[in-house]
């Protein structure tokens, strides 16, 4: 993490004057620090993509801390933010500031994406308040700070778990194998192995002893058609890292069996491509891999492209109940050992926006705190309430499944009320009994969901 000494300075320079007893003038000397580090900004950046062609029209968000008399709880720090965008040569300056240190918080473009470790460099301190300070950043007139985005290819669907990754911690030796569809591993040799209706392992994963302090990983794939491959890794600038093949699995050169040797104490990072099945699906799998004393623990995340295609640059924002049943649709397909029909995304994404805008339309009811009646619901139906929620507790997993189930009531043009209890603060759902059987299983799913 890196260190902020004008913050440390002023920090021990309180408890110092705390601990004097100099409660009057603590305040009046840190004041006078702070507000001598406030000195005129001056900022030139520019943004690139992973070719090193300029991104024209690109968002980014400064966060200036300067000098606010105003606040002495945070050391008269105060803090703006700031909008630039770039021009036609990718450049935007930040100028006419006073204010004693920076930080590029984040770059924004449609079709590009903004990686972190391929711009470590993100804060510049200007002002030391007479300090003596080493990080003091001398901006140069004609030379800007390069910034770095990735230019998105063609996206397509993939099944993405990189948000649900594994970790196997153990003693070796172990072995364990991967399913890269069903995001499931087992310790239990799959053949052997009858509890489990849908796994199929993708890779398997051994973990020996090697001579002195030494561990072999060897990774193995199943038939005559799989292999794997261990990415080339290259240097990018400020010490970021891009992988040559990231967004793109090769077509060539895979191995069925690949053999890493560790040694202890060791952390690494590190891409693998695996072609698996039969028909070939293609999948990226991020791999952390820590020693310490007796354990080793192997952490993985994979992006799999249920298609059959070698595309692994992942569609952006796509709508949650369209990723939903595209993955329900791609994980029976593969279970049932075929590639699923690949989709029309543009065409599905532009008919899912349709259809919120419609549910939008009935839902906007809630946000006002009113009651919503579907008009064919008469005084005579006999309505049951099959979910109740606080919206005041956030909950996003609850949220996405209650618009997922409020779709499918539109699309199937069942009938139902959303009202508030006032006293209460709690929305209900009704929904006529005549309507619960036909759709228990949806209702199951989202009340799972809370």
């Amino acid at each position: 993490m890196r260190k902020n000494y004008y913050c440390i300075i002023v920090f021990f320079l309180l408890i110092n004057l705390c601990s004097c007893g100099e409660q009057d003038g603590k305040l009046d000397e840190i004041r006078k620090i702070v507000k001598a580090s406030e000195v005129p900004i001056y900022f030139l950046g520019k943004i690139i993509d992973q070719h090193s062609m300029p991104v024209q029209n690109a968002q980014v968000k400064i966060h200036l801390t300067y000098f606010d008399n105003s606040k002495p709880n945070d050391f008269y720090s105060g803090l703006k933010i700031i909008n630039l965008y770039t021009d036609s040569n990718g450049i935007f300056k930040l100028d006419n500031k006073k204010g004693i240190k920076i930080t590029v918080n984040k770059i924004h473009k449609d079709g590009y994406e903004y990686i972190r470790k391929w711009n470590k460099k993100r804060t510049f301190q200007y002002g030391d308040g007479g300090q003596g300070l080493l990080n003091i950043y001398k901006p140069q007139k004609d030379i800007p700070v390069i910034f770095r985005l990735r230019k998105r290819g063609l996206g397509t669907y993939l099944l993405d778990y990189s948000r649900n990754s594994h970790s196997i911690g153990k003693k070796p030796p172990f072995k364990f194998w991967c399913d890269f569809v069903n995001n499931q591993y087992s310790e239990t040799d799959p053949a052997e192995n009858k509890a489990r209706i849908q796994f199929v392992p993708d890779i398997e994963v051994e973990v020996r002893e090697g001579a002195r302090s030494d561990v072999q990983i060897v990774l193995k794939t199943f038939g005559d058609n799989a292999g794997i491959i261990k990415t080339p890794i290259v240097e990018l600038g400020q010490g970021g890292l891009i992988d040559r093949m990231l967004y793109k699995a090769p077509d060539t050169g895979y191995i069925s069996r690949i053999k890493l040797i560790f040694s202890l104490k060791d952390f690494k990072t590190m891409y693998l491509y695996i072609k698996s099945r039969e028909p070939a699906i293609y999948t990226r799998c991020k791999v952390d891999i820590m020693l310490r004393k007796d354990n080793l623990q192997f952490t993985y995340k994979t992006w799999t492209n249920p298609y059959g295609e070698m595309n692994l640059d992942e569609a952006e924002n796509l709508p949650w109940e369209l990723e939903s049943v595209l993955k329900d649709e791609a994980i029976q397909a593969l279970n049932e050992e075929k590639l699923p029909a690949k989709p029309d995304l543009n065409y599905l994404i532009n008919e899912y926006k349709k259809r919120e805008k419609n549910i939008s339309k009935k839902v906007i009811p809630l946000t006002l705190r009113e009651e919503f009646r579907s008009e064919s619901i008469t005084n005579e139906d006999k309505l049951e309430c099959v979910y109740s929620w606080d919206p005041r507790k956030r909950n996003a997993k609850r949220d996405k499944q209650i618009w997922i189930f409020l779709n499918m009531l539109v699309k199937n043009e069942i009938p139902f009320i959303i009202s508030r209890e006032t006293k209460l603060r709690k929305y209900s759902l009704f929904i006529r009994d005549m309507d619960v059987l036909k759709i228990s299983k949806d209702i199951k799913t989202m009340c799972a969901g809370g």
